[in-house]
């Protein structure tokens, strides 16, 4: 490890921000107060004096050296700032982490989708997430959230069932797992993809700790997609960086009735683009490979329904295009007994076609369409 990496992992060690780093990078001399744990009064500073007492702690028990061979013992590699496979779009940032620990196999080559949203998201949320992610996976870019459950599971899920690759940034060591429900998602992930942090091993999250990851997320990606987001969330706090540091925002609009939209419906009466098409917006990425997703609709009920009868297809081409409908709605419109409707509807809703939407009305799946 040379004395600027050791620097660099101490001054990350410690939470403190890029100023300090910004205050020694010119100078060895500098570089050699860090690791020594001497600072000058004005390099203090930038430090509480809790802060300070905890970087000669490290320096003292000499805790950089440590951790590197920690990091090598559990297939963890570490990323300084300035130095090769840094994301070049992170040191841009006026806040870019200084060190980034990365497990996986991952370049940050390929161009990066990111789609985020609420932990208590809706059902055709997590349909509309999953869609995204195979959108991903079949377009060859990358796709990064914070995997969390709800939105940002559900499109690590879609992508990586399609063969994609996906980064999660998240808000604790990599010896970590939170939340635990995601435990083998991340498994999954890693045989494709990367677990990404800036806290060393050993750091549980935080509640500070998210807002700070928010920010690589937004630093990292491309383009980003919010699906599902209160007004006071972690998915708005992304977007919002984002937009400061100018990517682009696309915006799932959801129900102008649902609280869990409140703050996404927002960023879309501010100027976010509107995601109203998934076609549509897959054009707006790189050249596209012919996957199953978004063909017609004819081509895709043979791909996707192989096994649905002629009584079946009609109760679902009946629910694509009128909506939220009832038992016995579709008995009146399809001319068929209550008894083979629900017959159908049993069906159709074991191949994940249609939900429940309500109390007795079913509504079509995103696959479905």
């Amino acid at each position: 490890m040379t004395p600027r990496q050791e620097a660099l992992l101490l001054i990350n060690a410690i939470e403190a921000d890029r100023r300090l780093w910004d205050k020694i990078a010119d100078s060895e001399e500098k570089i050699e107060t860090i690791r020594n744990g001497f600072l000058t009064d004005e390099q203090k500073k930038s430090l509480t004096s809790r802060t300070y007492k905890r970087l000669v702690y490290l320096v003292h028990s000499q805790w950089a050296e440590k951790e590197r061979y920690r990091c090598e013992s559990v297939g963890v590699q570490l990323l300084f700032m300035g130095e090769s496979g840094y994301p070049k779009k992170l040191e841009k940032m006026e806040n870019a982490p200084l060190v980034l620990y990365v497990r996986g196999n991952y370049s940050f080559k390929k161009p990066i989708l990111s789609v985020v949203g609420t932990r208590r998201s809706t059902y055709y949320g997590q349909q509309v997430a999953r869609a995204l992610g195979r959108v991903a996976a079949d377009k060859n870019w990358t796709l990064l959230s914070g995997g969390a459950l709800g939105i940002d599971g559900a499109a690590h899920s879609g992508s990586l069932d399609a063969g994609g690759e996906t980064a999660v940034v998240l808000a604790h060591g990599l010896d970590h797992v939170y939340p635990k429900q995601h435990e083998e998602l991340f498994r999954n992930i890693l045989s494709s993809g990367a677990l990404v942090t800036e806290y060393g091993l050993g750091i549980s999250a935080k509640p500070w700790h998210f807002p700070k990851r928010n920010r690589i997320i937004a630093g990292l990606a491309d383009k980003i997609v919010i699906v599902e987001a209160p007004k006071r969330s972690g998915a708005i706090v992304t977007a919002q960086i984002a937009l400061d540091i100018g990517r682009e925002i696309w915006v799932v609009p959801g129900r102008i009735d649902e609280k869990i939209c409140s703050g996404s419906n927002k960023l879309l009466y501010d100027g976010a683009h509107p995601l109203v098409d998934l076609a549509d917006f897959a054009e707006t990425l790189s050249p596209i490979t012919q996957l199953h997703l978004l063909n017609s609709k004819k081509e895709k009920s043979k791909s996707l329904c192989p096994n649905i009868s002629e009584k079946e297809q009609k109760i679902l081409n009946l629910i694509q295009n009128h909506g939220d409908q009832t038992v016995d709605n579709l008995t009146a419109q399809g001319k068929m007994t209550a008894a083979d409707v629900i017959s159908c509807v049993s069906h159709l809703s074991a191949l994940d076609l249609i939900y429940s939407s309500g109390p007795g009305r079913f509504r079509a799946s995103i696959e479905s369409k």
